[in-house]
C-alpha cells in the first residue's frame, strides 16, 4: 500500500514491497527509467521483505528491509544512475572487479 507524500520532503513510501509505477513515473518523465524498472523488479524478486520509498524532489528511490534503516539509494539523473549502498568495506575489491566504481563515504 502506498502512503501519501510527506509534505515537508515529498517522500512517498510503501508499507511493504514496491511503489506502484504511477506514483513515481510522472516525476521521472524524460529520465532513463527502463534500467530503474529492471533493478526494481530484481530487488523485489530477490530480497524478501523489501520496502521502497521515492523522493519526488530529489528523484531517488530508497530501500530497506523490515525496521532496518535505509540500505540502498538509487538516484535518477538525466544521463545516468547513481547507486549508493550500505555494504561492508570488505566487498570493495569484488565490486570493483565487476566493473563498478566504489567511492567510500563516511555518511553511507
Amino acid at each position: 500500500m502506498n502512503k501519501e507524500p510527506n509534505k515537508s520532503n515529498n517522500v512517498i513510501l510503501t508499507d511493504a514491497g514496491l511503489l506502484e509505477d504511477t506514483v513515481w513515473k510522472r516525476a521521472l518523465q524524460g529520465f532513463p527509467t527502463s534500467l530503474v524498472c529492471s533493478i526494481r523488479e530484481k530487488l523485489l524478486k530477490n530480497i524478501p521483505g523489501i520496502t521502497e520509498k521515492f523522493n519526488t524532489n530529489s528523484r531517488y528511490f530508497g530501500y530497506w528491509i523490515g525496521t532496518d534503516k535505509d540500505r540502498a539509494y538509487i538516484y535518477i539523473q538525466k544521463k545516468a544512475l547513481r547507486i549508493d549502498l550500505c555494504i561492508s568495506p570488505s566487498f570493495k575489491k569484488d565490486i570493483e572487479q565487476n566493473g563498478f566504481e566504489v567511492i567510500p563515504r563516511e555518511n553511507f
